[in-house]
C-alpha cells in the first residue's frame, strides 16, 4: 500500500478538523516563490494530531527513542526506483544516525541516515516510505536514485524526497508538493498537506517544486 492510499484510510479517524477559512490560492505574481502555490499554513499551525488508536499512540512513543538502526538493509517494501539527479549545499549532521526525529504528533517524518542510504519513515508507525541512495560529505549532499512503493507515482516521490531534505533536514522555507490527485478546493488540499508534511509545511504546490528556491529559514 501506498503512502496516500494509507493516509486516506487514516485521515478522519486520526486527526481533529478545524475549519478551512485561512487556506488561499497564491497566484505567482502574488509571493515571494513566483509560482502557484495554496496557502495552508493557518491550518498546518493550528492543527493538533490526536489518535484514537492506543497502538500508534504507543508507537510514537516508543519510535522517539530509535536511532533508525533497524532500518539498516531494509528495502521499501513492493518499490520501483527512479534515477535523478539532487545535489544540495549541506552543512548539517553527516554522521550516520538519526538527522531528523519527529518532537511532537504533529510531525510527521523521522529521517535516518546509513550510508549510502537515507531512510524517510513516518514517525507514527515507523513505515520505510523512501529509500534515496545519497553521497553526503561535509558540505554537499547528492541523490541519485530515489526507491518508494510501486503505487506511488517516481515523479511525486521525487518532488517528496527533495522537499523533506530541504525542509527538514536543511531548514528552509519551501513549497511543498501537492499530488495531482488531490483536488484543487482548500479542505482537500489543507487536509492532505497536514497528513503528508504535519506542522512544517506551509504552501502547497502542484509544480515542480524541485525548481523553486527557498526564500527564508522556517519561523
Amino acid at each position: 500500500m501506498g503512502l496516500r492510499e494509507w493516509l486516506r484510510g487514516k485521515r478522519g479517524a486520526d486527526e481533529s478538523t478545524p475549519h478551512f477559512a485561512g487556506v488561499r490560492r497564491l497566484p505567482a505574481g502574488e509571493n515571494a516563490f513566483g509560482v502557484e502555490i495554496w496557502d495552508c499554513s493557518a491550518f498546518t499551525q493550528s492543527m493538533i494530531s490526536t489518535t484514537g488508536d492506543l497502538h500508534l499512540a504507543v508507537s510514537f512513543n516508543v519510535l522517539r527513542g530509535s536511532t533508525g538502526t533497524e532500518h539498516r538493509g531494509q528495502a521499501v517494501a513492493d518499490a520501483h526506483t527512479c534515477q535523478c539527479a539532487l545535489s544540495y549545499s549541506y552543512t548539517g549532521e553527516v554522521g550516520d544516525g538519526a538527522l531528523f526525529k519527529a518532537e511532537q504528533m504533529e510531525d510527521k517524518w523521522d529521517i535516518y541516515l546509513y550510508r549510502p542510504y537515507l531512510f524517510f519513515t513516518r514517525s507514527w508507525s515507523g513505515q520505510l516510505v523512501y529509500r534515496a541512495t545519497v553521497t553526503v560529505e561535509r558540505g554537499s549532499l547528492r541523490v541519485t536514485h530515489i526507491e518508494c512503493p510501486a503505487t506511488e507515482e517516481l515523479e511525486f516521490a521525487r518532488r517528496v524526497v527533495d522537499y523533506l531534505i530541504r525542509s527538514h533536514l536543511m531548514n528552509l522555507r519551501i513549497p511543498h508538493p501537492l499530488p495531482a490527485d488531490v483536488p484543487p478546493d482548500p479542505q482537500s488540499i489543507a487536509a492532505m498537506s497536514f497528513s503528508l508534511f504535519g506542522r512544517r509545511c506551509l504552501y502547497g504546490c502542484y509544480g515542480d517544486t524541485t525548481l523553486v528556491r527557498a526564500n527564508a529559514p522556517q519561523p
